[in-house]
C-alpha cells in the first residue's frame, strides 16, 4: 500500500474493519508507517518517537488500537514531541474555549475522547486525510471546495452484455466519452461485465439538488429531457439503470492551494487538492501523497516538523500541476466542439 513503509519487525494484525465509520488511523513505529485498515479516512495519526518492535490489536470498537511492545507484551503510547504537545495545546484551549467537554469534541469530529486526549497530550500528529469536506483542513486553510458548474448522476448496467446487448456492442470494452453541449456521457466496462456511466451535465448549482431521487422513476424522467434526441443506447444508461441513480456535484479546491506550515498538522488526498476528475488523477494524486508522506516521515525519524516541511514543499508544486490539468480538462469536454477537442488531446494534438 501507498501508505505503507516497511521496516524492521513492526507488524500489525488486521484487517481492522471499520464498517460504515470514516475512519483510517495510520500508525508510525520507529520508521514504519502502517495502513491499518483499506476504507477512505476521516483521518489519519502517525505516531513518531516509537523505537521498539510493536504489534497493533484490534480492540473490536472500531476506533482505538492498544500499541503493544512485541517484546515484552506491555502496552502504551509513545513520548511525543515538542510541537505535537504545542499542536495538542491548541487544540485543547480551542476546545476549552468553546465549552466541550472531550466527549463532546470527540463527537464533532469522529473521534473517541481517548483519541482527543492523546491528541492533547502531543502523543498523536493529526493528518488530514479525510476527504473533500475536511473537518482537518480549516486547521491550516480558509479554502473550500467551490461547485465546478458540472454534475455527475451515476448509474448501472448490470450483465450489460446479457441484458443490454446494443448499449454494450455501441460502447465496447473501455473507457466512452459521448459529448455535446455541456452535457454527455461517460462510461467504462466494469470487471463484473457491467457497465457504470457518469451522466455528466453543466447546470447551476442548484440542478441537481432539485431533482427526487427517491424516485428513481421521476428522477430517470427528468435526467432523460436532457438528453432529447440522442442515441436510444445511450440514453439506455438512464432508462435501463439498475437501481437508484446517484447524484454527484463536482467540486474542487482552487488551484494553487496551499497553506502555511502549521506545526503538527498537514493534510494529504482530497482534503489538500480536491479537483474535478478531468485529469484522472486523484487516487493517483492520493496514493503519490501518502508515499511522499510516509517517505518523509521515515526520513526525518524524531522530527516530525522536518518531514512534514519536506512533504510539503514537494507537494504543492505537484498539486498545482494536476489541478490546472483537471480545470482544463473540465473545460475542454464541456467547452465547445468537446469530441473534436478530446480527440486531438489524446493524440497529442492542438485543441
Amino acid at each position: 500500500m501507498a501508505l505503507r513503509r516497511c521496516a524492521n519487525t513492526r507488524t500489525v494484525t488486521g484487517p481492522w474493519g471499520v464498517g460504515g465509520a470514516v475512519m483510517r488511523p495510520i500508525w508510525r513505529a520507529g520508521g514504519a508507517l502502517h495502513q491499518v485498515d483499506s476504507t477512505y479516512a476521516a483521518a489519519a495519526y502517525a505516531f513518531t518517537d516509537w523505537t521498539v518492535p510493536v504489534t497493533f490489536r484490534d480492540h473490536g470498537r472500531g476506533r482505538w488500537l492498544t500499541v503493544v511492545d512485541g517484546a515484552t507484551g506491555t502496552g502504551g503510547e509513545p513520548e511525543s514531541s515538542d510541537s505535537l504537545r504545542t499542536f495538542g495545546a491548541v487544540v485543547q484551549a480551542l476546545r476549552e474555549h468553546a465549552g466541550l467537554s472531550r466527549d463532546q469534541f470527540g463527537e464533532l469530529v469522529r473521534f473517541s475522547k481517548h483519541t482527543v486526549a492523546s491528541v492533547e497530550l502531543g502523543r498523536r500528529m493529526p493528518i488530514g486525510a479525510d476527504g473533500a469536506w475536511s473537518r482537518i483542513r480549516p486547521l491550516l486553510s480558509p479554502a473550500v471546495p467551490a461547485y465546478t458548474g458540472v454534475s455527475f448522476v451515476e448509474t448501472d448496467l448490470h450483465e450489460a452484455a446479457v441484458r443490454h446487448p446494443a448499449t454494450a456492442e455501441l460502447l465496447g470494452g473501455g473507457m466512452m466519452f459521448s459529448l455535446a453541449d455541456g452535457r454527455g456521457f461517460l462510461t467504462h466496462l466494469e470487471t463484473d461485465g457491467s457497465i457504470h456511466a457518469y451522466v455528466a451535465v453543466k447546470a447551476p448549482e442548484d440542478w441537481l439538488p432539485g431533482i427526487d431521487f427517491t424516485d428513481p422513476a421521476a428522477a430517470k424522467a427528468k435526467l432523460l429531457g436532457y438528453f432529447e434526441g440522442w442515441d436510444d443506447r445511450l440514453r439506455a444508461l438512464v432508462a435501463d439503470a439498475d437501481g437508484t441513480p446517484t447524484p454527484r456535484q463536482i467540486h474542487a479546491l482552487p488551484v494553487g492551494h496551499r497553506w502555511n506550515r502549521t506545526p503538527g498538522v498537514t493534510l494529504l488526498g482530497n482534503a489538500a487538492r480536491l479537483m474535478s476528475p478531468f485529469a484522472g488523477e486523484g487516487a493517483n494524486a492520493a496514493m503519490q501523497d501518502g508515499a511522499e508522506l510516509a517517505t518523509a516521515l521515515a526520513g526525518h525519524p524524531g522530527d516530525p516538523e522536518a518531514a512534514l516541511s519536506a512533504y510539503e514543499h514537494a507537494l504543492f508544486p505537484r498539486v498545482e500541476r494536476a489541478a490546472a490539468e483537471s480545470a482544463e480538462g473540465l473545460a475542454l469536454l464541456f467547452g465547445p466542439d468537446p469530441v473534436r477537442n478530446l480527440v486531438a488531446m489524446m493524440s497529442g494534438g492542438a485543441s
